[in-house]
């Protein structure tokens, strides 16, 4: 794009560069990849302005910067390249990091110390700016830059887990965002209050490293699960926070010796197992607290993936010690599996039943013009006969039928699943149109209705369920008798002509029709469209000569 055209300018002290830096970045997106290509573009642009395409463009920016002037008189061009240098190592950073968290197949340590090296590119690009662009700020943008160095620096501290000074560089950084988060419109007030509480989050989990490194045991463990749960400490803090959870864990499971089941005492000897336990039994506490429907469905997710480890750290045990193990070991081992595997199944039905609701929720409200795919009863009868099945496994499972009262409520929790998904299939039947289909099995349904009701007699809330249910299925019965009724009425009112109905005499005041007006379309036989076309190229004999007469000799005879 041409040569590079560099003029020399001083600045003066009267003409200070406003920069909001933070109103202008670009939004960040849920991708870093997206946001990290985003900055590039605008890297680009901004060079282009410059007329800096050289490799040794950056040289000659902070070389104008140190002394004074400016490539092209362009004082906040010169600036802003440099800062969208350091948001861009960042971004690439948190890139990085994103993935090795997520990388199952090694090479996650080359990746950390690749992504810790951009973080601390970032933070030397923020103190360039910091130390040599000040001086040409206003007040906001100065104190803007050094807020922005402050949690870059905190950044790479953190990573470094040097966490006294993450947690001082946090603090100061914090500080002046509070601030700025009161000032402005709306949009930007959010945006800088969205950046404190990041920093928030990650100055509170500083403070707890501090707090657990000094041996001050009123470091709570809530703290860390709060962190956990806050979409803004994601990123930032999943691994930390996660390792910090499984070293207390583990601490909890030396004092763990046995769990209670089926009215029995079962001793837990592998370590892991009974951190995996542990884990089970926190994640099952805190979904307890979620009220978002997608949030609780990643819990599942993970107390699902807690007791799977927990079945197979166990069988891979019971595997090296088959050998040399007694009665009683093989006991313990047995109970404790069909412990496992029965919660393990038990969350699956929860997690369908929640599935079940979110779908009627949105069959609820989804319309007919909706672009959205919608939601059919169909989906509901699936997920009812997984819950099915997942009950008939529990009820497989060893020495569940030693406790008849936990017997007795899967046989409950059966009949109770049938009868749903009896209905919605009945309902998938009238959605497609087959009416007497779904007749016999809202029938059926009835029937199986009346079964449950007596197996849960002392559950209040599966009766409840249940009444309206039945409710339900009754009304639709008689929608289905209404409808049928009002069809064949619609289709004998079509035939009621006097013409069509000879051999019948109609007893009403009504003026008597005739015959049916327009009249109703017939089927009659196809024309045969092959023998019209062949005809076009089929030569038929001349009969001309064979018309003729003979005539005898001499033309009498």
């Amino acid at each position: 794009w041409g040569s590079l055209r560099t003029h020399t300018h001083t600045m003066s002290s009267t003409q200070p560069v406003s920069l909001p830096l933070l109103q202008k970045l670009p939004p960040s997106p849920t991708s870093f990849i997206i946001y990290h290509s985003i900055l590039r573009k605008q890297i680009k642009i901004v060079r282009k302005q410059l007329g800096l395409t050289e490799t040794s463009a950056y040289d000659k920016v902070k070389e104008s910067l140190k002394d004074g002037s400016f490539v092209n008189s362009m004082p906040f061009e010169c600036i802003w390249v440099l800062v969208l240098n350091a948001e861009r190592a960042w971004a690439y950073g948190m890139q990085l990091k994103t993935e090795y968290q997520t990388n199952s197949q090694g090479g996650s340590s080359a990746m950390r110390q690749h992504s810790i090296r951009r973080f601390t590119k970032a933070a030397k690009w923020a103190n360039f700016l910091k130390e040599n662009a000040s001086k040409y700020l206003d007040e906001r943008g100065t104190i803007e830059i050094e807020a922005y160095h402050n949690w870059l620096q905190g950044t790479v501290e953190l990573e470094r887990e040097k966490y006294a000074d993450a947690a001082r560089m946090f603090s100061e950084a914090n500080k002046v965002y509070q601030q700025l988060a009161t000032v402005g419109s709306m949009e930007t007030r959010a945006r800088y209050a969205k950046r404190s509480a990041e920093i928030a989050n990650l100055l509170q989990y500083s403070q707890y490293e501090l707090s657990r490194k000094s041996g001050d045991d009123s470091a709570e463990l809530a703290v860390i699960q709060n962190l956990l749960t806050q979409g803004s400490a994601a990123h930032m803090l999943n691994d930390k926070l996660e390792q910090v959870l499984e070293e207390e864990r583990t601490k909890q499971a030396a004092s763990m010796e046995t769990v209670t089941f089926l009215n029995r005492e079962i001793a837990v000897q592998n370590e892991r197992v009974r951190v995996s336990i542990l884990k089970a039994q926190s994640l099952e506490k805190d979904l307890q607290n979620q009220k978002n429907t997608d949030q609780k469905l990643r819990f599942y997710e993970k107390l699902l993936l807690a007791y799977g480890d927990g079945v197979r750290i166990l069988q891979e045990d019971v595997r090296k010690n088959a050998s040399n193990s007694g009665q009683d070991y093989v006991e313990q081992s047995r109970l404790l599996n069909t412990y496992l595997n029965y919660n393990y199944l038990m969350s699956i039905v929860k997690r369908n039943e929640l599935l079940v609701q979110n779908i009627l929720r949105q069959m609820s409200n989804q319309t007919g013009g909706s672009d959205k795919q919608t939601r059919t009863p169909q989906e509901v009868a699936h997920l009812y006969d997984v819950i099915l099945q997942n009950i008939e496994e529990m009820q497989d499972l060893p020495e569940i039928d030693s406790d008849s009262q936990l017997s007795n409520d899967l046989e409950s929790k059966q009949i109770y699943n049938r009868s749903f998904k009896l209905y919605f299939l009945a309902a998938s039947y009238e959605h497609a149109g087959k009416s007497r289909e779904a007749h016999a099995l809202l029938k059926h349904t009835l029937s199986v209705i009346g079964a449950a009701k007596t197996k849960a007699q002392k559950n209040s809330e599966l009766l409840s369920n249940l009444n309206e249910l039945e409710a339900k299925a009754k009304k639709d019965m008689l929608q289905g008798h209404a409808q049928s009724y009002l069809e064949a009425n619609t289709a004998q009112a079509a035939s009621s002509s006097v013409i069509a109905n000879l051999d019948q005499y109609q007893s009403n005041d009504k003026v008597p029709e005739l015959i049916a007006f327009p009249p109703n379309f017939e089927k009659i036989p196809c024309k045969p469209m092959f023998f019209d076309i062949a005809g076009n190229n089929v030569e038929l004999p001349n009969f001309k000569e064979q018309g003729q007469q003979k005539k005898g000799w001499f033309g009498i005879w």
